[in-house]
């Protein structure tokens, strides 16, 4: 099964872009009003015609087996609206799009909560369902800022060398704590989760509670620990940003042992050309002459650092 977890077409982007060629071709008809849900229609449509490959690999391989669930974030909660949810339908025939995905054993009739899966930004306070718009606000200001010539800031996609950093062992594991008054820090990263863990925690005292597994906010970790303590929280997973310099990050669940718990792995996928020492037992396949390797990002024994294994 597939899971893409939210944020798979970006509804925030402008200016020299698909939501910039959308605006221009809504106003170009004159003398009709269009709607937001007309313009954002567009912008999908557009979207799903840039990248024809990859949507028919997902249709094929996992969306006609019904192995396929599509998931909203804070830059696509636009697809809450059905009229622009059915934007999809072009690709992927019928497909439905929510916010979140709940994992039960039904083992004995059982219904017992196994694990949830969501998009990171909805467990914030400037990004989570329906609050989008003030995220949307605030990151078009800080691109703004970032923009003007005095800046040195260049926000964005994380620099090759936190790709090396990743894969070489020095990558922190611990959880990422935020002002209480601003709910963001220096990084302007906005999810609290030392306070999801903690409230996880006061949800399930004695020790029951499921996996939680997020995406996007904003750095990778695995049963990562509390700041500045030795604790862990061991059901926790989070794939991080996810796009890196020559690097994806996600995650793996494999639950197909009967009666065992289920196996939940952090992963990346790189070009091996990025890290010179790459073992040939990490390589799995190649494209357009590039090498592609696949290595588990695990905890280490004291939780951290992620290691590369």
């Amino acid at each position: 099964v597939l899971v893409e977890n939210g944020d798979v077409e970006d509804f925030w982007i402008s200016g020299g872009s698909a939501y910039g060629v959308a605006y221009e071709w809504a106003k170009a008809r004159a003398g009709r009003r269009w709607s937001s849900a007309d313009v954002y229609r567009e912008h999908l449509a557009r979207t799903i015609a840039n990248y024809p490959g990859i949507y028919g690999r997902i249709e094929e391989g996992f969306h006609r087996d019904g192995r396929y669930v599509r998931l909203f974030g804070n830059h696509d909660d636009v697809l809450e609206d059905p009229a622009v949810a059915a934007g999809l339908h072009d690709a992927h025939p019928d497909l439905e799009v929510h916010e979140h995905l709940v994992l039960r054993d039904g083992a004995a009739g059982a219904e017992r909560t196994v694990a949830v899966v969501t998009h990171g930004h909805q467990v914030d306070s400037w990004n989570a369902a329906d609050l989008a718009a003030l995220g949307r606000f605030g990151t078009w200001f800080g691109s703004t800022v970032a923009d003007a010539p005095f800046s040195e800031s260049h926000p964005g996609m994380p620099p090759p060398e936190a790709t090396r950093a990743m894969l070489s062992g020095r990558q922190p594991n611990v959880l990422t704590r935020v002002s209480p008054v601003l709910g963001a820090n220096r990084d302007l990263y906005s999810l609290d989760e030392v306070w999801l863990a903690d409230a996880f925690r006061a949800a399930y005292p004695s020790g029951d509670d499921p996996w939680l597994i997020l995406g996007h906010t904003h750095l990778p970790v695995h049963a990562a620990r509390l700041p500045g303590t030795d604790d862990r929280w061991d059901r926790y997973i989070n794939g991080g940003c996810g796009v890196h310099h020559q690097m994806v990050t996600a995650i793996e669940w494999d639950g197909t042992v009967v009666g065992a718990d289920p196996v939940v792995q952090l992963v990346a996928w790189f070009d091996a050309a990025a890290v010179p020492d790459t073992p040939d037992d990490a390589l799995v396949t190649s494209h357009a002459g590039r090498r592609i390797a696949r290595r588990v990002l695990a905890p280490s024994e004291d939780g951290s650092v992620l290691v590369p294994v």
